[in-house]
């Protein structure tokens, strides 16, 4: 029995055969690399934006990955996944070309877009909405930590507000949301941790995806480490944030992902994130075990008298 809206199982159900995103590096950046807002860049943030960097045009890149999985599956669907950086950071003309690649083969049923809540015009967000009555629109939104002191600490340069925002305007123009936030930040506890759960399922974001934190060379956070040291998660407690977290979203929130998936050998620490097999099994062992289900506390707002 699955205990949780596990993402590849609702590509199936919706497509009807597997889907494979496209993870493409559009040369974009953030306002937190440019000098818009720092320099510095998120400070868990390596040097290719948290995605895959490339110096291929992107319609290489595309070609490339596509001609790779149709080898590796059966006829697959795909989607077209700006990743690295703020994909929604830039001249609008030139972000209506990238998108409008989606519409380049049949095979993408749907494009995934990496951005800031800070990163949005209402310019594009019409854009999308036209896109979106041809193919799925998805927009993949930074929220990492509800802990306004820590997303001060770590150099996100927006609050609170700003990912509610977002969100709102998102859903106002009927575009899919997939909410990203990071488990074991340095300066947030497990408090903070199940907030920012708490919060997208009250914001009834359409999907989640859950990171677990790690270092990486060439970070902000390296240096911190280096210099004051810091200590991680332990593989153990963050599986059973994670497994309450599940249950505090609501049952159709799709779940995207359940760990990260540190580059081996950029890692510094900690090294059970390299496990993502383990670090997964046992989030669904402890479900199984103890008949957890996604969204089993989701009414989690409401006190109830005796």
């Amino acid at each position: 029995m699955l205990r949780y809206n596990k993402f590849s199982e609702y590509l199936k159900r919706k497509y009807g055969r597997r889907v494979q995103k496209i993870s493409v590096d559009a040369g974009l950046t953030c306002p937190v690399r440019d000098g818009i807002l720092s320099r510095s860049g998120c400070f868990y943030c390596n040097s290719y934006g948290s995605g895959n960097a490339s110096n291929e045009p992107v319609d290489i890149q595309i070609a490339t990955q596509m001609e790779y999985y149709e080898k590796k599956y059966r006829e697959p669907y795909f989607i077209l996944y700006y990743q690295a950086y703020s994909n929604t950071y830039g001249e609008n003309e030139y972000l209506k070309k990238l998108y409008d690649k989606v519409f380049d083969n049949d095979r993408f049923v749907a494009i995934s877009i990496g951005t800031r809540p800070d990163c949005i015009d209402e310019e594009i967000l019409k854009y999308l909405e036209k896109m979106n009555e041809k193919k799925d629109v998805w927009l993949e939104l930074g929220l990492e930590s509800a802990s306004i002191k820590t997303l001060q600490k770590i150099g996100r340069m927006h609050g609170i507000a700003s990912f509610v925002d977002g969100v709102n305007r998102i859903q106002k123009h009927n575009l899919n949301v997939c909410a990203h936030v990071i488990f074991g930040l340095p300066y947030d506890n497990s408090g903070d941790m199940l907030e920012s759960a708490k919060l997208c399922s009250v914001l009834n974001v359409d999907a989640i995806k859950i990171h677990s934190f790690y270092l990486e060379k060439g970070t902000v956070f390296e240096k911190i480490y280096r210099s004051k040291g810091f200590s991680f998660l332990s593989a153990e407690k963050y599986v059973e944030i994670v497994v309450k977290a599940l249950r505090y979203l609501k049952p159709d929130i799709v779940i995207q992902r359940l760990t990260g998936d540190p580059n081996r050998e950029l890692l510094i620490g900690p090294e059970w994130t390299l496990n993502k097999h383990k670090i997964i099994t046992s989030i669904e062992s402890i479900m199984e075990r103890n008949n957890y289900k996604q969204g089993d506390l989701s009414e989690f707002n409401y006190v109830k008298r005796n």
